[in-house]
């Protein structure tokens, strides 16, 4: 491909080189050049590319895309932009010939429901007949016949194209994708030609990364403007949280409201909820049996039900769809039922947590057993926050690790710990994750419930410089079964 034709929609500061240089290959890593290559500099927390420009025109780079001037040889093109992470989403966009013009795309953001929401959507759109990928933070699914796991919940920009590209190879109509705050503020959806967003909620999260609410609120934000004023366009709005205003505020297309309030378009009546903690509601006068536990995927299933709605799927169509879903990996998933119960959860933020484990009290545990630690590196507030909701719902709390990566355990327990109240025994300090499930295990009694938050669907513990694998799901079983033999 022509360069001219790959920098197309660039703001470009200067220009040194020839336009009409071919390529082959579109990299921002400098071991993956190849002759012919085009790379672009990218600042990320541990390495700036810039420093990689000699190794990848040795590598055959021709064109070095920077916000730098940086010395290349006169053979090679060079352009300097004020931003590369959003010049790379436009030649990624440009690369793959604007793939997402050829599907129906459906964005979903806010801090929890994102990973159900997406998972109910694709069940809906299976009942009606259409053709549907999903890139969600558990796994992708493009349309070949086999589900790839997720390295994260948005794909970064290159990826992100190539995937639409298959996708649109494969024969699929449409797309279902979460969105998350880091990929609207990195710039990985710059260009996605998006039919329809989804706000689930918004909560404290990710705090590390955005440094203030605000900015959180603003990364959000920014998916709604991408749908600019175009009519045939949807933002589908979650009318019961408290920032949907500021949403509403910035949205000039087509508004779909949802919710439990007479405010909602898409309004759930009647919602009830069982002795196993499943939810019931009516929609526009059809009951709705939902096979999913919590009373939060009342919401989670009404927007997918607006999405569907606006794609006009029927109202009985939609039923199905819903009322055929059972599970989502590692969202309150029941992974073991005997004298007593284990369910999995990727609670990982104050709200989600106070959810999971309220939820956890609908089903009438004899005691509720809570084993959950926070992440390292990442928002030291909620820490706390999060202890002294599990202090409030929980009859006896594991403080442990999840992903302490670079900072020391024992601190991230120890900021856990403050949120307990003054005299609260009813917990302890178990560091290393499986002993804190299988003292857990052990504790548990006829009638129990251990929840087991933070993790969900994860495989991996990231342990300062090493991964390892642990997946909860797993662990329980081995130690259930261990624990039978004694």
């Amino acid at each position: 491909m022509n360069l001219s034709r790959l920098i197309l929609s660039l703001e470009i500061d200067r220009f040194k080189g020839d336009l009409e240089t071919k390529i082959k290959e579109v990299t921002c890593h400098s071991q993956q050049v190849t002759l012919n290559s085009l790379f672009v500099c990218l600042r990320g927390e541990k390495f700036d590319g810039h420093n990689f420009v000699k190794e990848a025109v040795e590598k055959g780079a021709k064109v070095i895309v920077s916000e730098e001037v940086v010395e290349v040889p006169s053979f090679v093109t060079l352009i300097k932009v004020p931003d590369t992470r959003l010049a790379l989403a436009q030649i990624a966009n440009n690369y793959y010939n604007c793939p997402s013009k050829d599907l129906k795309i459906i964005g979903i953001t806010g801090t929890n429901g994102k990973t159900t929401t997406a998972y109910l959507v694709e069940s809906i759109f299976k009942v009606a007949g259409a053709k549907i990928g999903r890139l969600s933070t558990i796994s992708y699914q493009i349309g070949s016949g086999k589900e790839e796991k997720a390295n994260f919940t948005t794909p970064p920009s290159l990826a992100l194209q190539s995937y639409f590209q298959e996708m649109v190879n494969n024969g699929l109509t449409y797309c279902v994708m979460e969105v998350s705050s880091h990929a609207l503020s990195l710039s990985r959806v710059e260009g996605v030609n998006f039919q329809s967003a989804v706000f689930t909620n918004i909560t404290q999260d990710h705090l590390d990364f955005h440094q203030s609410f605000s900015a959180y609120l603003n990364s959000k934000i920014k998916l709604f403007k991408q749908l600019g004023s175009d009519q045939e366009k949807v933002a589908i709005i979650n009318v019961d949280d408290q920032c949907c205003g500021k949403i509403l505020a910035e949205t000039k297309s087509k508004v779909m409201k949802y919710g439990l309030n007479n405010q909602a378009l898409i309004l759930a009546k009647e919602v009830k909820i069982d002795k196993e903690g499943y939810p019931s509601f009516s929609l526009n006068g059809q009951r709705i049996n939902l096979r999913l536990i919590g009373r939060y995927n009342v919401y989670n299933a009404l927007a997918a039900a607006a999405v569907a709605l606006h794609n006009e799927v029927s109202l009985p169509q939609i039923k199905e769809g819903l009322e055929a879903l059972t599970n989502v990996c590692g969202r309150f998933e029941v992974v073991y039922q005997g004298s007593f119960k284990v369910i999995v959860d990727f609670a990982h933020t104050p709200d989600a947590l106070h959810w999971s484990l309220s939820t956890a009290k609908t089903l009438k545990p004899k005691q509720l057993i809570t084993v959950f630690g926070c992440g390292g590196d990442r928002d030291k507030e909620k820490r706390p926050m999060m202890g002294k909701i599990a202090s409030l719902l929980s009859d006896y709390t594991i403080i442990t690790s999840d992903n302490p990566r670079r900072e020391d355990p024992m601190e991230i327990a120890l900021n856990i710990k403050k949120g307990f109240l003054n005299g609260d025994s009813n917990f302890e300090i178990i560091l290393e994750r499986r002993k804190a499930i299988a003292k857990a295990i052990a504790l548990a009694k006829e009638g129990d419930l251990i929840l087991i938050a933070g993790k969900g669907h994860e495989e991996d513990q990231i342990l300062k410089d090493q991964t390892i694998h642990f997946k909860d799901h797993e662990v329980v079983k081995e130690e259930i079964l261990s624990q039978k033999k004694r």
